[in-house]
């Protein structure tokens, strides 16, 4: 459980920021792949389905899967998409 436990560790306070939603805290997914890099190796992450609002993509469900201590595990989650003032879609939270 040698990865288990690394990945469990808290991220040091300076990569912890007020979450830009309001809502808890944030850590920047730039952050998070690197942890995910340095401790597990490769990984992949996969669109399961895209979510449309009209013709315009608003979010994605995203399906990541790894290899943590020989045992391959998913975790399948929903990301929405902020928007420019005009309303396009610009970039993930």
């Amino acid at each position: 459980m040698k990865q288990l436990h690394e990945l469990s560790k808290r991220f040091p306070d300076s990569f912890i920021h007020d979450n830009p939603s309001g809502y808890g805290d944030y850590i920047q997914h730039s952050v998070i792949r690197q942890r995910l890099l340095s401790v597990l190796g490769a990984y992949s992450t996969d669109i399961v389905e895209t979510i449309y609002d009209g013709e315009i993509i608003t979010g994605v469900v995203l399906k990541l899967t790894c290899v943590v201590d020989g045992k391959e595990v998913s975790v399948v989650e929903a990301e929405m998409l902020k928007r420019h003032k005009i309303g396009k879609p610009m970039v993930q939270e």
